[in-house]
C-alpha cells in the first residue's frame, strides 16, 4: 500500500472587522455597545461656512469618535499594531501590543474612543491593522456638509441656520482665559 503524504494545514489567517461610532462602551457582560454607529464609515460634519478648513495647526474638534477593531482566528500569541494614513502621512494610531490567543471561537476587541476627536483635514482616511504578518486596511471618511442640509434648523425670527445641540457638534477647542 503506497504511503500518502499529508498536506501541511496552515492555520487560518486572522480576521479583522472595523466599526466606527460616536461612542463605544463595554457592558458588564463583556459585550460592546455602539452609540451612533456609522454603517457606511462616513462621518458628516454640519458646519457653518464661517468655519475655515481644518489644518494640523487649527483642527476642528468633534465631540467623540470611537473605533472598534474585532480580531479573531488568532491561533497563537500575536503582535497587533494600528496606523492611520491621511494626507499622504502614516502615523501610529494604537501602539503595538502583544496579544495572547483568546482560544478557539473567541476574539479580541481593541477599542479607541477619542473625546474630543481632532479633525485636521476632510476626506478619506485609511486605518492599517497589522496582525502578525497579516495586513488589513479599512477606509473611513470625514466630510463637511452645509449647515442648511444637516444638523441645522432655521431660526424662525432671522431665518438663519442654527446648529442643533447633539453629541457630534463640531467645534473649535476652547482656549483658556489668561
Amino acid at each position: 500500500m503506497p504511503i500518502k503524504l499529508l498536506k501541511k494545514v496552515e492555520p487560518p489567517k486572522p480576521m479583522v472587522r472595523f466599526y466606527l461610532a460616536e461612542d463605544l462602551r463595554q457592558e458588564v457582560n463583556g459585550k460592546m455597545s455602539a452609540v451612533g454607529l456609522y454603517t457606511d464609515n462616513v462621518v458628516i460634519l454640519p458646519l457653518p461656512d464661517t468655519i475655515p478648513e481644518p489644518t494640523e495647526s487649527t483642527p476642528i474638534f468633534v465631540g467623540s469618535l470611537g473605533f472598534l477593531f474585532n480580531v479573531s482566528r488568532l491561533s497563537q500569541a500575536t503582535k497587533i499594531s494600528i496606523d492611520i494614513e491621511s494626507d499622504g502621512k502614516r502615523k501610529p494610531f494604537m501602539e503595538p501590543k502583544d496579544y495572547a490567543s483568546p482560544g478557539p471561537g473567541r476574539s479580541i476587541n481593541m477599542v479607541g474612543v477619542m473625546e474630543p476627536c481632532p479633525v485636521t483635514s476632510f476626506g478619506e482616511k485609511t486605518l492599517v491593522v497589522t496582525v502578525g504578518e497579516s495586513v488589513h486596511t479599512f477606509n473611513f471618511e470625514i466630510r463637511r456638509a452645509p449647515l442648511s442640509t444637516i444638523g441645522a434648523v432655521l431660526d424662525p425670527k432671522t431665518e438663519t441656520p442654527k446648529i442643533r445641540k447633539h453629541a457630534l457638534a463640531a467645534r473649535r477647542k476652547p482656549t483658556k482665559a489668561k
